[in-house]
């Protein structure tokens, strides 16, 4: 059965003095890389994180910046490693927590979704990759060109319509994404809605508190690495109201 358990989580990320030892050297001390003479000082960027969810729920994460949301669900997919404690994951995970991880720009459009579609577990078939390439809307002539090349607006296009092409168990969204090219909005947005819709859990981090309240099962809210409360999102909603109310 799709699970993911999380237990005592803590992650620690380096902190380094300005021309005492660099960034590079601490990060890789913490992966156990180096010579291991020097200990960097830490930051404690997630406190004894602990829930469990099942097939069914959403779990959404809300919180100022610097909060944690966003360094938990990095860590949820293997990103970043735990300083202390565990994480069950039992599913296939995607995740959407930036649209350029693991491009190659000096490659292809047509290599890059083909890495892409490796990375993510599935077989790129020329009859995927050619459905792929039509939900982009870009025109064949880029196709084999340097993913360089692209705009931004081409290079979104392109990476979201890899993303969101193979179904997930777990799913892990940074944001509720929209993608800025007003052109490709409209079925991007069906796209991201049935791609969400088809996962079994989903744990994803917003500012939108109208959103969090339509889209969840329940909100965790963060403050300094740690989950202080949950709130169901009836609640959360009504206090979304009473603030909107207070402002007048």
């Amino acid at each position: 059965m799709v699970h993911l358990a999380v237990r005592d989580l803590v992650v620690d990320f380096p902190a380094v003095e300005p021309g005492s030892y660099s960034l590079k050297m601490a990060a890789l001390s913490l992966f156990g890389i180096g010579h291991g003479r020097v200990r960097p000082r830490t930051i404690r960027a997630l406190d004894h994180v602990s829930f469990d969810l099942r097939p069914g729920e959403r779990l959404g994460l809300y919180g100022p910046n610097g909060a944690g949301k966003s360094t938990l669900l990095r860590s949820l997919a293997g990103i970043y490693p735990p300083a202390g404690g565990t994480i069950e994951r039992r599913g296939k995970v995607s995740t959407l927590l930036g649209l350029a991880a693991g491009t190659i720009s000096e490659m292809s459009a047509e290599a890059n979704i083909r890495l892409l579609l490796r990375i993510d577990g599935a077989v790129p078939e020329r009859d995927l990759v050619d459905e792929i390439w039509a939900f982009t809307g870009i025109d064949d002539g880029f196709r084999h060109l340097p993913l360089r090349s692209f705009s931004a607006g081409m290079r979104m296009r392109l990476l979201f319509s890899v993303a969101t092409r193979v179904t997930a168990d777990i799913l892990l969204l940074d944001e509720w994404l929209s993608v800025a090219d007003s052109a490709f909005s409209d079925k991007a947005e069906g796209r991201l809605a049935e791609f969400v819709d088809q996962a079994k859990i989903m744990v994803f981090a917003s500012h939108n508190r109208k959103m969090l309240a339509e889209r969840a099962t329940r909100i965790a809210i963060l403050e300094g690495g740690k989950i202080v409360r949950y709130e169901t999102p009836d609640d959360f909603a009504a206090a979304t109201e009473a603030a909107r109310r207070a402002k007048g």
